[in-house]
């Protein structure tokens, strides 16, 4: 019965293997001006190459259809449009888009408008005021900062995370050209990554104003140049402080003898945030008691459970098998009763583990949660209660009920024998 259970979630994954996460690659880009898309040509030829038809608009344009009969026309949205002027769809909008399980690209400038700023709020990012930009006095890109002011910088403050840059090592990879605004988390959360940061020297602030030390918005590391954010979920958004990052002058330029990493940067970056890597699912999950097939309604104590779960990613051409070796499972009635890592079968293709049931009766959760960074949460979970013995599955209770059963079975006799008596005796009138 055991072999059962695993054909099933073999079979499951074979009709899974040949689709995407999404069957939609339409993505909306949004552009100051229809020429802008030019500027960002090799950009825009990387994503259609990987399969994602691009409709071009202005943010008011009025022949936009962002949204029709309650549903959305696009799956994915890029805005490289800093000023947002009078746009046809509202900030409340992207953000039921963003619920709705869509990702979009942020790119943002100097001169971003309020609506982009109360995007990024309602994200839990804090942008720098409008004017303002990252400077940098020891590391910036002479030829390109043409306004002297060390606005055009170079940054190198990678996230450490593969999942997120490819197969690029982000120890190992070439700094970007970053010309934007600053960057900071509202409030720390996990769902919020620093994927780019400013180096020790950098600061956020208003080019042309003095520096006094309490008005500085960041200042080094803490300054953040690219943030990415993870819904629970699964949607992914990119807020990057520079919409030129991604231009075509910044992909071609280099710095000193060797290329920028800009186009590498982007590209990684962007794949990861449409979700063609880093994103995973759960396709069974299911559980037993020892020697049995069918999943249990309840437990009781001291029962041995059985769970099974299989993991599957997507690498931007197929499902493959998932296989973390941190995967953890608990058993949990408030606090966790039972937490044990389960182990990988190579050759079933899936996580198991065993457990014995707390003696301990009552309502519990079975759960199995992962989160990294650069992965979409995984959170499985099921109710399941956990019932005490039986009189006649513990023998050492049996011969202390004996007298309460006796005792029942003894007054149920006599309230006959009365009942008999008393319908039937007749008193002698003798």
């Amino acid at each position: 019965m055991k072999n059962y259970w695993i054909f099933l979630i073999l079979l499951n994954l074979i009709f899974i293997s040949y689709s995407k996460p999404f069957e939609n690659s339409k993505t909306l880009v949004l552009l100051d001006d229809l020429s802008e898309k030019y500027l960002f040509s090799n950009f825009f030829n990387f994503l259609e190459e990987n399969g994602y038809e691009l409709d071009f608009h202005t943010p008011n344009d009025p022949s936009l259809s962002f949204k029709k009969f309650g549903k959305f026309t696009y799956n994915q949205l890029i805005i490289f449009s800093p000023r947002f002027e009078e746009p046809t769809i509202e900030v409340s909008t992207i953000v039921d888009f963003i619920d709705d399980g869509h990702d979009v690209i942020i790119g943002l400038s100097s001169e971003s408008s309020d609506e982009l700023n109360n995007l990024a709020n309602q994200c839990g990012i804090q942008l720098d005021g409008e004017g303002t930009a990252v400077i940098d006095h020891f590391s910036f890109h002479e030829p390109l900062d043409k306004s002297m002011h060390h606005t055009t910088i170079i940054a190198k403050d990678f996230i450490d995370s593969k999942v997120m840059l490819g197969k690029y090592d982000p120890k190992e990879m070439a700094p970007v050209i970053f010309k934007g605004i600053g960057m900071k988390i509202n409030q720390e959360s996990n769902l919020l990554f620093k994927v780019l940061t400013g180096s020790p020297s950098s600061y956020s602030f208003y080019i042309d104003e003095s520096i006094e030390d309490e008005e500085l918005f960041t200042v080094g590391t803490k300054t953040s140049l690219v943030l990415a954010l993870q819904t629970r979920k699964g949607s992914r958004v990119l807020f990057s402080g520079s919409r030129e990052m991604f231009s075509d002058e910044f992909f071609d330029s280099n710095i000193g003898s060797q290329k920028s990493g800009n186009q590498i940067f982007c590209q990684e970056i962007s794949l990861w945030t449409f979700r063609e890597r880093g994103y995973i699912q759960v396709k069974e999950f299911t559980h037993h008691k020892l020697g049995e097939a069918e999943p249990q309604k309840f437990y009781v104590v001291l029962e041995t459970m059985e769970t099974y779960i299989s993991l599957v990613e997507w690498n931007g051409n197929e499902w493959v098998s998932f296989e973390p070796n941190d995967l953890q499972l608990e058993f949990i009635m408030l606090d966790p009763y039972v937490r044990t890592t389960m182990k990988f079968d190579e050759k079933l293709q899936l996580f198991s583990t065993s457990f014995q049931v707390p003696n301990r009766h009552g309502i519990y959760k079975l759960l199995v949660e992962y989160q990294r960074v650069g992965y979409n949460l995984i959170h499985q979970e099921e109710i399941l209660p956990v019932t005490p013995y039986a009189d006649q599955s513990a023998h050492q209770f049996l011969t202390c009920s004996l007298p309460y059963y006796s005792g029942s079975i003894s007054m149920l006799v006599g309230f006959l024998l009365f009942s008999l008596l008393l319908l039937y005796y007749k008193v002698d009138p003798k």
